[in-house]
């Protein structure tokens, strides 16, 4: 039996996402995530394979312009509860939207949006 997480990483600013931390306790990277261009969105999937008693869980911290979210998930065996979410006392200067999470008994997937930076850094030419 297999776990997967799947989230789609949405960019509506005019500035590039960088991934600063990408960080698996469980589960492998089948699609890592990536740097995302201005008002471009990328997916990154982690899963696990029966083998353990663990399924999938980590996190990926993003950081755009002097704003900087964490995205956490987790998609366990077993009858706990599973999440893609951004902390709040993980977000800094950031508006982010999390939404359309489905979930499956091997799956769960969603959105998170970067909607803007809140006090964005000029740009120096």
């Amino acid at each position: 039996m297999k776990r997967r997480v799947k989230v789609t990483v949405k960019n509506s600013t005019e500035h590039t996402m960088h991934v600063k931390r990408k960080e698996l306790e469980h589960g492998k990277w089948t699609k890592k995530p990536e740097n995302i261009g201005p008002r471009e969105s990328e997916e990154f999937i982690a899963d696990k394979t029966t083998g353990s008693a663990y399924g999938v869980k980590g996190f990926v911290q993003y950081e755009c312009n002097g704003g900087l979210f964490v995205i956490e998930f987790v998609k366990p065996y077993g009858p706990n509860p599973s999440s893609i979410t951004v902390p709040e006392e993980d977000m800094h200067n950031v508006e982010v939207e999390v939404y359309g999470i489905k979930h499956t008994t091997e799956e769960i997937s969603g959105t998170v949006e970067l909607i803007k930076v809140l006090e964005e850094k000029p740009v120096s030419l």
